[in-house]
């Protein structure tokens, strides 16, 4: 006796041969069927799973992924989501509510109806400032002095010269000039002590350069010694005076390291000549270089232009009767002085006058 009548196929199963098949089969596993169609087409192929869920063979529905790991559309299984990725607890969601979604306008495989509560979700990147080991249900936000980018399976320390005092960032922050740190994952920078600067990386503070100086922590740069002033050896806080007798030169920007001697004319009375000696004012003198003080001509010599070396004695018929001389007399009337580098005249003997 032949058939009377065909048959419908149970949920879970199709007829992929159409009209006339033999035989149902079982829907693909990542593929569900739930039978309800009444057009021979609906019966032809099976429907997919969204990302997020999955099916065995033969199934009417699909199954919600478990907390941590994740799908691509028609998956047969779950796998974990890697490290850098997570995805939440979705254990409330069901099936059928993500059928009924659908129903009410909501496409759950769509992006913008994935972020619907209804719909499941596949594996998410951890933001920047965060990290996740495998399987993870959620991303952990890396601690200061750490920072991440995205998709991070663990947070990277700050590197030395580099900072970060807050949590949740993807980014270490260089430290300031005048500051350093020579330790990885630092959470603050710490200033350079006096006499010293911090190097163009941030990681180590190095010594003053002879001809400079800081004199306070924390300086971006070291300072110049000024005019007047020098410094020989590495990380000083302060520069040093040049002696009486000694000057220094502060030109284009020119480390000082060493004083010079006044010339032969010049004093410096004080210490931290600036620029230049003074010139020996008329009637004193230096012969020496390096003096602190002039020597005074003495009676019968003078010096009338300054900072000549020596004093000039006075000529004949001429003198000075003090010392300190700026110039020289002549003799009076009725008095001589034949000799130069006198100081004084002497009167004419009787019979004979000047």
């Amino acid at each position: 006796m032949g058939q009377t009548g065909c048959v419908i196929c149970l949920v879970g199963k199709y007829t992929p041969a159409g009209v006339g098949a033999p035989t149902c089969s079982k829907c693909a596993g990542g593929r569900y069927h739930q039978g309800w169609g009444n057009t021979y087409s609906s019966w032809e192929e099976c429907d997919t799973c969204l990302a997020g869920t999955y099916s065995t063979p033969g199934t009417a529905v699909c199954k919600i992924c478990p907390v941590g790991t994740g799908s691509s559309i028609a998956a047969p299984f779950c796998e974990s989501c890697q490290a850098g990725f997570y995805r939440p607890n979705q254990a409330m969601l069901t099936w059928a509510g993500v059928l009924q979604a659908f129903q009410e306008g909501i496409a759950c495989d769509t992006d913008a109806g994935r972020s619907d509560d209804r719909c499941p979700s596949g594996c998410l990147s951890c933001t920047p400032g965060k990290f996740s080991t495998a399987r993870a249900e959620a991303c952990f936000s890396c601690p200061a002095g750490f920072k991440s980018s995205a998709r991070s399976p663990y947070c990277n320390e700050c590197t030395m010269g580099t900072f970060q005092d807050l949590t949740e960032k993807s980014e270490c922050k260089n430290c300031d000039a005048g500051k350093f740190t020579n330790t990885s994952a630092a959470l603050f920078c710490i200033s350079c002590s006096a006499g010293k600067h911090a190097s163009s990386d941030g990681k180590l503070c190095d010594n003053c350069q002879p001809g400079k100086y800081s004199d306070l922590p924390g300086l971006p740069a070291c300072k110049l010694c000024a005019a007047g002033l020098f410094r020989e050896g590495r990380g000083f806080s302060s520069c040093v005076q040049c002696a009486p007798g000694y000057f220094s030169v502060q030109k284009d920007d020119t480390p000082i390291l060493s004083c010079s001697k006044c010339v032969i004319g010049k004093f410096a009375p004080e210490k931290s000549q600036a620029n230049d000696c003074l010139p020996c004012s008329a009637g004193t003198y230096s012969d020496e270089e390096g003096q602190r003080i002039c020597k005074n001509c003495t009676a019968g010599t003078y010096k009338q232009i300054p900072s000549t070396a020596g004093c000039n004695d006075c000529d004949k018929g001429s003198y000075s009767s003090v010392d300190r001389a700026f110039k020289c007399h002549k003799c009076p009337a009725n008095t001589r002085q034949h000799l130069k580098g006198k100081k004084l005249c002497f009167a004419c003997k009787p019979g004979r006058f000047s």
